[in-house]
């Protein structure tokens, strides 16, 4: 057989004979199998990521929703805690964030305020609900 720089005779480039000196256990890369486990590893690393994401952006916005419902029972409560003793009454009103209700019991030197809220946004599953005692003058 008469060999030619960088060819065999038979016309086939050198890089693809087989070398018979070479075995499988030296050969380096990765196998087919090895490559669709890495693959499936990292497609449930990335699928838990994204739900992670997901769940993290749903309880931010829970707690967005949360906040402007307290915020709104704190509004009320303050105003009723403005209010004079014998002007107290109860009463409702809708807002964005939900319906709120307040109640008041007016004692000899103290009024007990009671005021709730049930959320419109089905973000917030639990009403709300503020207690506190103003002295009256």
């Amino acid at each position: 057989m008469q060999r030619s720089e960088g060819c065999l005779t038979s016309g086939m480039p050198r890089f693809l004979v087989p070398d018979p000196a070479s075995s499988t256990a030296t050969r380096s890369g990765f196998s087919l199998v090895e490559v669709v486990i890495a693959i499936l590893l990292l497609t449930i690393g990335a699928l838990g990521v994204a739900s992670t994401a997901t769940a993290s952006a749903a309880l931010a916005a829970s707690g967005r929703s949360r906040l402007s419902a307290s915020n709104a029972v704190a509004r009320v409560m303050d105003s009723l805690r403005a209010t004079p003793c014998p002007r107290l009454a109860a009463g409702s009103i809708t807002l964005p964030a939900g319906r709120i209700t307040w109640g008041a019991v007016t004692g000899r030197n103290s009024a007990d305020l009671t005021v709730t809220l049930i959320p419109a946004s089905p973000r917030v599953r639990r009403s709300l609900s503020a207690q506190t005692v103003v002295p009256c003058e």
